[in-house]
């Protein structure tokens, strides 16, 4: 009876494990259905080779920025503080030496999405100043869009009480191209002067009085900078093929002499497919100029330079290329004809930038600044209207800049998303 002893035991611990498994299930079912749908979706395993969406808002930001003071924000919305420090991807505060500032305050919003991509090469930069804010798309790596994002604007900075300088300098030497000066006459001059307490009669101050910056040094130190960046990343050789766009908006502010009003200008610089757009009077105004490789320009000097433009993908039955099903590379390679970084495709590719200035005039109302994953679904216009459209469905303007890169990934881009929106319009 010994082995019916054994199999009655076997049996009723069996039914007891059974009995167990089956009240933790009703246990873990009743947990999950008191947590709410969303919740218990989310404890829901994929299936592995399942055609799924990737997450949307892995990657979000909704940004406020301002000049000369903080401001109130909406639900969600993170206030800057208008300290001498900036703000990038990493929400973490850099130090900077800041220049004299304007009194007009610029608000700015962001929104940047990862996507359908399984990684994210997007960064941004905006001062909190409000006056400076860029947009980088790295390509083969976020390594060099993440470096521009951290010392970019550090040099910028630099740069700009050199040209002032410079500038200075070239001055005194036009001016006194014509004018022999015995130094040491002059030095026994001062010295006499100041012991007389006659300095201030016979000697000028203009020579040490630093000035205020102009546009053309605010062009010279955003040349000079982003010179500098890209000799710095090319010499880093596992970067090689790594590189990255580069699109940023400076406001220049200037006083007349009487300092009764002041003029305003946006001084933009480019390199690569990212684009920088003013809406001005409901409209749409293009400030940079998108570097692809089929452009005639683009094309002529890199064919120029011994390299190719060629068409990857389809064609029709005559040998052109079909529209959406493809897309033209330098030497089959960079869909970029200029970009910072990718030293191995370098002479074709160059990160020569270009820079314009446009005067600020009443109706402008704000900067788009995004990234190709906004404006391959997008034309400027469309992106203007729609920041209207949002705008006119009572969207806050912290929140416009996060449901327009939602609205890219709707309209079916599968690039990451960077939009920065700067508000001109105090209204």
């Amino acid at each position: 009876m010994t082995w019916v002893g054994t199999i009655v035991g076997m049996i009723s611990g069996k039914s007891i494990i059974t009995s167990c498994v089956f009240t933790f299930g009703k246990l873990l079912s009743s947990s999950l259905s008191s947590r709410g749908p969303l919740l218990a979706e989310a404890t829901r395993i994929s299936v592995p080779g399942r055609a799924e969406r990737k997450e949307l808002h892995c990657h979000s930001y909704s940004l406020w920025s301002c000049r000369g003071g903080e401001t109130e924000t909406g639900d969600n919305e993170k206030k800057i503080s208008s300290s001498s420090s900036d703000t990038g991807n990493d929400g973490k505060r850099n130090p900077r030496i800041s220049l004299p500032i304007g009194s007009l305050t610029y608000q700015i919003s962001v929104g940047s999405e990862q996507g359908y991509r399984s990684y994210m090469e997007d960064e941004f930069f905006v001062s909190t100043d409000g006056d400076f804010a860029a947009v980088f798309d790295g390509h083969g790596g976020r390594a060099v869009s993440r470096y521009l994002r951290k010392n970019l604007y550090a040099n910028i900075q630099a740069f700009l009480p050199l040209s002032i300088l410079e500038k200075q300098d070239e001055q005194q030497i036009v001016d006194n191209k014509n004018v022999v000066i015995d130094k040491e006459t002059e030095r026994l001059n001062i010295e006499k002067n100041q012991k007389d307490n006659l300095i201030h009669s016979n000697v000028s101050t203009s020579q040490v009085r630093p000035r205020n910056p102009t546009i053309n040094d605010y062009e010279s130190a955003l040349e000079s900078a982003l010179e500098k960046v890209d000799s710095e990343i090319l010499k880093i050789s596992h970067w090689s093929f790594q590189g990255s766009t580069c699109c940023c908006v400076w406001f220049h502010e200037e006083r007349d002499d009487n300092e009764s009003s002041t003029r305003r200008t946006i001084v933009a610089a480019n390199v690569g497919d990212s684009r920088a757009v003013l809406c001005r009077n409901n409209k749409a105004w293009d400030l940079s100029r998108d570097h692809k490789p089929n452009d005639p320009t683009e094309k002529a000097r890199i064919e120029g330079l011994g390299g190719s433009v060629i068409w990857c993908g389809e064609t029709d039955e005559l040998g052109k290329p079909i529209e959406d099903r493809g897309i033209f590379r330098v030497n089959g390679n960079l869909a970029l004809s200029r970009a910072i970084g990718d030293r191995s495709e370098r002479p074709h590719v160059t990160a020569e930038p270009e820079i314009i200035s446009v005067p600020i005039e009443e109706g402008d109302q704000f900067v788009i600044i995004a990234t190709d994953g906004l404006w391959d679904v997008m034309d400027s216009g469309d992106a203007v209207n729609h920041v209207k459209f949002l705008l006119d469905a009572g969207i806050s303007r912290g929140k416009v800049a996060t449901q327009m890169a939602v609205e890219a990934l709707r309209r079916g881009t599968y690039d990451n998303v960077t939009v920065v929106i700067i508000w001109m319009d105090p209204t």
